[in-house]
Parts: C-alpha cells; sequence; structure tokens
C-alpha cells in the first residue's frame, strides 16, 4: 500500500472506480471486481484459489498506486470541468425534466423546508428528504451523481452550501484551483430567474381581473420517500407478516400494504436521464390508490364454474396480469438479466399471492363445508383443495394424498399463459411449467401451514 487515504478520500475514488468509465481506476476496479466473484465459484482446487488470490493482491496494489496518480491529475482535471458545465445543472426537489424527459430548458425547484403545514403531504413533511439533481443534458448526469456522493453521513451537495469544500481539497493542485472550484459550486445556489417550457404543463388560475400562470411539477425527493416505503413493504419481513395475516397467525408486527398502486414511469431505458433519483428508482414513479372503496360482496364457493381461475380470481389477478403483459411485451426482444427476471418473478409472486389470498377466503366458509358436492362443473383437484372441511371419508383420502397438487399448477401455468398471450410474444409448455412450478413451490407451503380438519 503506498499511502494511507481518508475515509473521503476512499468515497471520491469510489465513484470514478465505479461510475467514470474513463477513469484510469475504473477498468483496474472492474477487474478486481471480476476476480473477487471468481472466488466464488464451486469446485475450485487449491492451485486456482492460489492464483486467483494472487491476481487479486496484485490488482489491490495496482489500484492503490493508481489512486495516488488520479489524485492529482485526472480527479482533479474531471472537477475542472465539471465546474464549467455546473451552471447548467442545480440541486432540485421538483426537477423540471420529470414532467417530460425531452425538455432542455425551464426551470426547477429546490423546495427542502418550504411550509411547516405538517397536516398535509408535501415536500416539506417528509423526514430525511433526499435531494435530486435537475440537469438538461444526460451528459451530466456524473456531475449529479457526485454531488450527492455521502461523505460522513452528509451529501457532498450540503457540504457546499455549508461551504465546506474540505472533501474536495486534497485534490486541488493548488488553493488558486480551489478558489475556483468554491465559487463555481456555490453560483449554482444562487437563485436564477424563473423560465418555463413549451413541454412544461401550464395552468392559467384566475386572480380578480388577472391570472397566475401555474407550472405544475412532481416532486422527485416525495417519490424516493414514497418508492422506499413500497420497496420496504416488498421486504421479506413484510411478506412473513403477510403470510402470516393470510394464515390467521398472530404476529405483533403491522402489516403494511399499499393495494392497487399505479406507476408512471419516466425515461425509457436510461432512466437516470431525467435525474439522478429517477435512475435510481429505475423510472418507477407511483401513485397511491384514491379511488372510493368497492362494495365488498358477500362470498359465494365457486359452484357454478369448472376452475379456480375462472371468475372471481380472474377478476382480482386481471390487472397485475396486464402489467406482467406489458411489461413482456416492452421487453421481448430484449435479452434476459436479473433484474428483469426479478421483476417477472416478482410480479408472478403477487398473482399467486392474490390466488392464495382468495382460497383462504374460501376456507374461512366453514359453515358451508361440503359444498363441492353440488360444484357439477368445477375439476375434482379443484374441490380437493377448495372444501377442506368436506366430511367425506373418500375425498379426504383423495386430498390428503396431494396428487391434486400437480393439476392445479398445471392448470394456474395454462391460465397465465392464456392472459399473457400477444401477437408480438408466444407462450408455450415450457413457460406454463415455469409458472407451475413456481405455484408449486406456495402451494405446498400453503398446505403445511394451514390447519386441517380433525
Amino acid at each position: 500500500m503506498n499511502k494511507a487515504f481518508s475515509e473521503t478520500q476512499l468515497v471520491i475514488f469510489n465513484f470514478f472506480e465505479t461510475q467514470i468509465k474513463k477513469s484510469q481506476l475504473f477498468p483496474i476496479k472492474e477487474m478486481l471486481e471480476k476476480k473477487l466473484k471468481e472466488l466464488d465459484k464451486k469446485n475450485l482446487d487449491e492451485m486456482q484459489i492460489k492464483a486467483i488470490l494472487t491476481e487479486v493482491s496484485e490488482l489491490q496494489n495496482k489500484i492503490e498506486k493508481q489512486r495516488v496518480v488520479s489524485a492529482s491529475t485526472e480527479i482533479p482535471d474531471w472537477i475542472d470541468k465539471a465546474v464549467i458545465d455546473i451552471k447548467k445543472i442545480m440541486p432540485a426537489t421538483h426537477p423540471i425534466k420529470l414532467t417530460h424527459s425531452s425538455i432542455k430548458g425551464g426551470t426547477s425547484i429546490y423546495a427542502m423546508s418550504i411550509g411547516d403545514r405538517k397536516a398535509y403531504l408535501t415536500t416539506a413533511a417528509i423526514n430525511n428528504k433526499k435531494t435530486d439533481i435537475a440537469y438538461f443534458d444526460a451528459k451530466l448526469a456524473p456531475i449529479g451523481k457526485f454531488l450527492l456522493l455521502t461523505i460522513q453521513n452528509e451529501l457532498l451537495f450540503n457540504k457546499f452550501v455549508e461551504n465546506d469544500f474540505s472533501a474536495i481539497k486534497s485534490f486541488s493542485k493548488n488553493e488558486k484551483q480551489l478558489t475556483e472550484w468554491k465559487k463555481a459550486f456555490l453560483h449554482m445556489l444562487e437563485l436564477k430567474h424563473p423560465v418555463t417550457h413549451q413541454y412544461a404543463k401550464q395552468i392559467y388560475f384566475p386572480v380578480n381581473s388577472n391570472y397566475h400562470l401555474l407550472s405544475p411539477l412532481l416532486s422527485s425527493t416525495m417519490q424516493h420517500a414514497l418508492f422506499e416505503k413500497l420497496r420496504d413493504s416488498w421486504g421479506k419481513e413484510s411478506v412473513a407478516i403477510r403470510k402470516s395475516k393470510r394464515d390467521g397467525i398472530y404476529d405483533e408486527k403491522v402489516s403494511v400494504s399499499f393495494p392497487d398502486t399505479a406507476i408512471i414511469r419516466i425515461t425509457a431505458s436510461q432512466h437516470q436521464n431525467a435525474s439522478p433519483l429517477n435512475g435510481k428508482r429505475n423510472g418507477k414513479n407511483y401513485l397511491l390508490n384514491c379511488a372510493p372503496p368497492n362494495w365488498t360482496a358477500t362470498l359465494k364457493p365457486p359452484l357454478n364454474t369448472r376452475s379456480i381461475f375462472d371468475d372471481e380470481y380472474d377478476r382480482r389477478a386481471w390487472k397485475t396480469a396486464k402489467e406482467l403483459q406489458s411489461f413482456l411485451v416492452k421487453l421481448h426482444k430484449k435479452k434476459g438479466n436479473m433484474d428483469i427476471r426479478k421483476q417477472v418473478k416478482q410480479l408472478v409472486h403477487q398473482l399467486i399471492d392474490t390466488l392464495l389470498d382468495y382460497v383462504a377466503e374460501i376456507h374461512n366458509l366453514k359453515e358451508q363445508a361440503g359444498w363441492s358436492e353440488n360444484a357439477d362443473e368445477l375439476k375434482q383437484s379443484h374441490k380437493l383443495w377448495l372444501d377442506p372441511y368436506r366430511q367425506d371419508e373418500e375425498f379426504q383420502d383423495q386430498r390428503t394424498s396431494g396428487e391434486w397438487q400437480t393439476e392445479v399448477c398445471k392448470d394456474f401455468g395454462v391460465w397465465l399463459n392464456k392472459k399473457l398471450e400477444h401477437k408480438k410474444m408466444l407462450f408455450g409448455k415450457i413457460e406454463s411449467k415455469h409458472w407451475a412450478k413456481l405455484l408449486k413451490n406456495q402451494l405446498r407451503e400453503f398446505e403445511r401451514d394451514m390447519e386441517l380438519p380433525v
């Protein structure tokens, strides 16, 4: 190791190693990460492990040496170029580019602390608010990410607001250069004359004999707070709490859910083109459901259907199925990656959760146990699943065997294939078996955890 770097310097080095592809540090770090991943491979012998560790050590030494060089060359040069463009970007809670991704001008708003009326859901009412960066050219995105680096639990941008430039001082070649950097970054904070844009939304609001011209902007700060809240509700702990609720098991933790949320997708593939925080959200901006509650009808067992996947379940699941279809249509020509597979799996699991919730409701109709005797059209395998309290020894023997699960899962795969049918996509037995397998894994657990009749 050539030099002991401070924690602040390491944060900035990591930025160049992972975000700036033209940096001399980037390919070294990329290769180092690749070698570290190789160590996770199974069936490596002792010689292979030793060889990889030697390469890792050499790359670590190489990156240390390059950090020393970069600290006095490419990093100050990059900041020099950044301060030239800094007038084209600004900190924002409401980036105008979220209104329309083609906006190349106009005024964004930085409203971190305007108003103190906590009774209203506004940007000012949010705790631990996240600052976004507004820019009109995606080439400026790296500068925005640089300003959003966390240094000692505080954004680099916030340090500049407080006139604290110690984080970049060690990278300046002399006092004159540091002074120029200070001037440029402080200039970014100066109020500018507000202007609109032809793609911005405008509302003429009457005031006496005149009017105000209002330009509503989407709050990226509020959107990110909502995004993080929803993301937490999809975590393993929240899933376990919902499972306890579905199974009628006590759990001391509160179950939080956001049903029927809508999504506005801003930008296509390069989500950071609109703003850095929009990039972190993968372009997703959520709208909470504010529709009036639906009248809840009395649940009845599926007496006049052939399959559990008809009628009531189909009505409950069609929105999620439609979202999955739309997602697959947009990506049907793209090569699958981990994020795409994860999104597909998540949506299918939502469909399965909806199914299991519905089945649990039917199971709770214990006072109507035996209803399946009059369900002439319903498949036998579906009867065995849906009517567990039927007093019929032969019926219970068939149910206990569990053989019915295979047909139920197969039917789910066929149903989902039909829901996903589209002129641009073909689904066959491979996909159907995959959907069936995903249900089977959860169905076994569902059956194992339910209380069987004595």
